[in-house]
C-alpha cells in the first residue's frame, strides 16, 4: 500500500480546519438557523455606496416588527470588527445593520464632513416593514458618525450607545433629555480618554452637578432620559469585544427599545456566544494559512517550478552569540522607525496611514540593507570568511539567471495568494463570512477600484522590505541545521519569530503592566493610539516569518517568501486602511 505524502495529509487537515471553522462561525452568526445574515448595499443622499451586513431574526415580519439597530465601527476598521454586537443582538430579537462607514471597508469614498453612512443606514432600516423603532451603536469614530446621523435624520432614535467615543464636548450638543437613552461605555485603560475628566464632563448630560458614578442608572427609560456610564477593564482596541461592555449594551438596547416587560426573544445578557464565532474564524484562518505550506511544496515539484530548487546549500552559519547580537540590531532598526514613521507621513497616498506604513517599510529596509552590507564586508575582509550573495538567499551577480528565477518565484507566490482568495470569495459572497477572528486577515478585496488598484502600490514598499528581511533572517542569522529537516525548520522558524516580535511584545507588556499598576493608560493620546497597531502587526510578523523560513528551506532563496509576504500584507493594508480619494 502506497503511503500518502505528508504534504497531502497537511493539506487535508487544513481543508478540514477551513470547513469546520467556517461552519462554526456561520452557525453562531446565524444563531443556529434562527437569524438570516446577508450583505447589502445602499446609498447615502450624496450617492456614496455603503456596504453592510444585515442580520434579521426569522420571526421578524410586518405583523411582528422588531427593533432595528445600526452598528458603526471605528477608524481603520470595517464592519467585521463589531460583529460581536450583531451576533448577540440578532439572537435576542433585534434587526441589526452593521455598516462599513464611507471610505472604510467596501463602501465608497466620502468627505469627512459628509454623511458617512449613519443617517442613510437609519433610513434604510426604517424602510424595512419588519422594523419598529431604532437605536445606534458607535465605537470610536463610529460614535462621531452616530452623532452626525442624529443631526442629519428626522427619524426618532430611542437608544444611543457610545463605545470609546462621542463624549468629547458632549455638553455642546446633548442635554439631560437629548439624545434619548444614552449609554456611554469606555475601557478603564482607553488610551484616548481621561476617565476622571470624562466623569466630570458628563454631569450636565446626566442631569447631575457632581462627578458621574460608573454603573449607576440616571434618569428613566420610560421618558427616554436614561443615562449610564460603564467602565470595562480594557483598552480602546478591545472595548468592542469586552464582555462587560457587550453585556451592558445588549441589556441597554432591550430596556430602551423593547421596554422592561417580558420579552420572548430575550436571552440572559451574560449568555454570550460571540467568542465561539471568533474561535471558528481563528480555526478557518489558521487552516488557510496552514494550507500555504503544502501548496508551496506541491507547486515547487511541478516541472515549471522545479528549477527553483537548484540553488546549492550554503556553508555559512552564525553562532548563538552573534545571532542574538545581530538579531537585536535588526529588531532595533525596525522598532526604532515604527512610531516616527506613523507620526510623519512624507508623501500623498490614496489611503490614510498608507504613506506612514510605506515610510516605515522602505526606511527600515534601506537602513537594514546598509547595515547588512557593512556586516557582509566585515565577514569578507576582516573575518576572511567565504561569504557570498548566495549565502543571503539572493544573487544579483548574474541578472540574466536571477530575473527568470525571481519571476517564477513571484508567480508561485501569486498562485498561493490566489488560492487563498478563491477560498475567501465564495464564503464572503454566499455566507457573509471572511477568514478572520478578531483582527483582520483575508478581508474581502472587491474586484473593483479603488482598493484593488491600491493594493499593487504597496508592493513598492513591501517587496523590498521582505527581500531584505529574508536576507537577514535566513542569510545573516541562519543557524546550524539540526539532525532532521523538521527540527531545522522548527528551530529556524522559532528563532526568527522571536527576533521579530520580542521588542514589540516587550513594549506592549510595559504598556499593559504599568497601566494596570497605575489604573490608567501609561502611554496615552495619539502615541498610545498608535501603539494599538502593534496588536495587528505582531500576528503578521509571526505569519510572514514562518513563510520566510519555509520558502528558504525549499529553495535556499528568499524570493518566494518576499513576494508572498508582500502580497499578503499589501492585500491587508489595501482592504482596511481609510480611503483618502
Amino acid at each position: 500500500m502506497r503511503q500518502i505524502r505528508p504534504r497531502y495529509l497537511v493539506l487535508l487537515l487544513s481543508i478540514l480546519m477551513i470547513f469546520s471553522g467556517i461552519t462554526t462561525a456561520w452557525l453562531v452568526q446565524n444563531s443556529f438557523g434562527s437569524v438570516i445574515t446577508t450583505e447589502i448595499d445602499f446609498s447615502t443622499h450624496e450617492g456614496v455606496n455603503i456596504h453592510s451586513t444585515l442580520q434579521v431574526p426569522r420571526v421578524a415580519s410586518e405583523s411582528h416588527p422588531l427593533p432595528g439597530v445600526v452598528v458603526i465601527h471605528g477608524v481603520y476598521q470595517s464592519k467585521e470588527w463589531l460583529r460581536a454586537f450583531g451576533i448577540e443582538l440578532s439572537r435576542r430579537g433585534f434587526v441589526v445593520l452593521t455598516i462599513d462607514a464611507a471610505s472604510h471597508g467596501n463602501s465608497g469614498y466620502a468627505e469627512y464632513e459628509s454623511d458617512r453612512g449613519g443617517a442613510a443606514a437609519l433610513e434604510y432600516l426604517n424602510s424595512l416593514e419588519y422594523v419598529s423603532n431604532l437605536g445606534i451603536i458607535g465605537h470610536s469614530m463610529g460614535a462621531g458618525i452616530a452623532i452626525q446621523a442624529l443631526e442629519l435624520t428626522t427619524l426618532t432614535i430611542d437608544a444611543l450607545v457610545f463605545i470609546g467615543g462621542g463624549s468629547r464636548n458632549i455638553d455642546e450638543w446633548a442635554n439631560s433629555t437629548y439624545p434619548k437613552n444614552l449609554l456611554i461605555t469606555i475601557g478603564k485603560y482607553d488610551e484616548l480618554f481621561d476617565i476622571p475628566s470624562l466623569r466630570t464632563s458628563l454631569a450636565s448630560t446626566f442631569n447631575k452637578t457632581t462627578s458621574i458614578t460608573s454603573g449607576r442608572l440616571y434618569g428613566s427609560f420610560s421618558d427616554g432620559t436614561a443615562r449610564k456610564l460603564v467602565i470595562g477593564q480594557t483598552n480602546h482596541l478591545f472595548e468592542i469585544i469586552d464582555p462587560i461592555i457587550v453585556c451592558e449594551t445588549v441589556e441597554w438596547l432591550k430596556e430602551s427599545l423593547k421596554g422592561s416587560g417580558n420579552d420572548p426573544h430575550w436571552i440572559p445578557k451574560k449568555n454570550l456566544v460571540f467568542p465561539i464565532h471568533f474561535l471558528g474564524g481563528l480555526i478557518s484562518s489558521l487552516g488557510i494559512l496552514l494550507s500555504f505550506f503544502p501548496v508551496l511544496s506541491i507547486l515547487i515539484d511541478l516541472p515549471f517550478f522545479q528549477s527553483l530548487k537548484k540553488n546549492p546549500s550554503s556553508s555559512y552559519y552564525v553562532n548563538n552569540r552573534r545571532y542574538w547580537l545581530f538579531g537585536g540590531l535588526y529588531a532595533f532598526i525596525s522598532l526604532g522607525l515604527f512610531i516616527p514613521a506613523l507620526l510623519l507621513p512624507l508623501f500623498p497616498f490614496p489611503q490614510n496611514m498608507g504613506s506612514s506604513v510605506g515610510v516605515w517599510l522602505i526606511g527600515s529596509s534601506t537602513i537594514s540593507l546598509i547595515v547588512l552590507y557593512f556586516i557582509y564586508r566585515y565577514h569578507r575582509i576582516n573575518a576572511n570568511q567565504d561569504f557570498t550573495q548566495k549565502d543571503f538567499g539572493v544573487d544579483f551577480s548574474n541578472l540574466k539567471e536571477t530575473i527568470p528565477i525571481f519571476g517564477r518565484s513571484a508567480l508561485m507566490a501569486f498562485l498561493v495568494v490566489l488560492w487563498a482568495y478563491l477560498w475567501m470569495m465564495p464564503f464572503d459572497v454566499v455566507l457573509a463570512l471572511d477568514f478572520s477572528a478578531f483582527l483582520p486577515l483575508f478581508n474581502d478585496l472587491p474586484l473593483a477600484p479603488p482598493r484593488l488598484l491600491i493594493a499593487p502600490l504597496y508592493l513598492i514598499f513591501t517587496i523590498p522590505f521582505f527581500l531584505v528581511e529574508g536576507m537577514w533572517l535566513m542569510g545573516l542569522l541562519r543557524t546550524n541545521p539540526k539532525d532532521t529537516w523538521v527540527k531545522t525548520q522548527f528551530s529556524w522558524s522559532m528563532r526568527a519569530v522571536l527576533i521579530k516580535i520580542i521588542p514589540y511584545i516587550l513594549i506592549l507588556l510595559i504598556q499593559l503592566t504599568i497601566s494596570f499598576l497605575i489604573g490608567s493608560p501609561f502611554v496615552s493620546g495619539i502615541l498610545g493610539f498608535y501603539l494599538l497597531f502593534l496588536w495587528m502587526f505582531i500576528p503578521f510578523f509571526i505569519i510572514t516569518t514562518f513563510f520566510t523560513t519555509w520558502s528558504y528551506h525549499l529553495t535556499r532563496r528568499v524570493y518566494i517568501s518576499a513576494v508572498l509576504n508582500a502580497l499578503i500584507v499589501s492585500w491587508t493594508l489595501a482592504s482596511i486602511l481609510t480611503l483618502t480619494m
